[in-house]
């Protein structure tokens, strides 16, 4: 499974079996999805879900094929005049991004973590 959540080693052998392994690991995916489903959508964040339901947000039909992208595929776009018609907002936010990272604090982490990447030894490791 992925997200860290590792099986038993009892489940992982189970799964190697050649007749009912791929049964076993879907079923054991499937418990994981179910548990997380009544985790958080009904245990423990049952305001919001209600909330969320009695108002749910207005969106337009740029908004509705973007969510409906994200649900097919996983992934959306658009581009930035679509979504936000006020190109004052794009040449603010601009600004303050060019403002932030051109900052001392912000390249002086960006020269360290450069410079921690030049001394990593292993080119396999993850930071590579």
């Amino acid at each position: 499974m992925k997200w860290g959540i590792e099986r038993s080693q009892l489940l992982t052998r189970m799964s190697e079996l050649p007749a009912c392994g791929g049964l076993i690991r879907r079923q054991y995916d499937n418990f994981l999805r179910l548990n997380y489903e009544m985790n958080w959508r009904w245990l423990r964040n049952p305001a919001s879900r209600r909330s969320f339901r009695k108002m749910p947000p207005k969106l337009n039909t740029l908004q509705k094929r973007l969510v409906e992208e994200l649900y097919a595929t996983g992934v959306a776009a658009c581009h930035f005049d679509e979504l936000f018609q006020d190109q004052e907002m794009w040449r603010s936010l601009s600004a303050q991004v060019s403002e932030f990272s051109s900052s001392d604090e912000v390249q002086s982490v960006v020269r360290k973590r450069q410079q921690d990447f030049g001394e990593k030894q292993d080119v396999r490791a993850v930071e590579h």
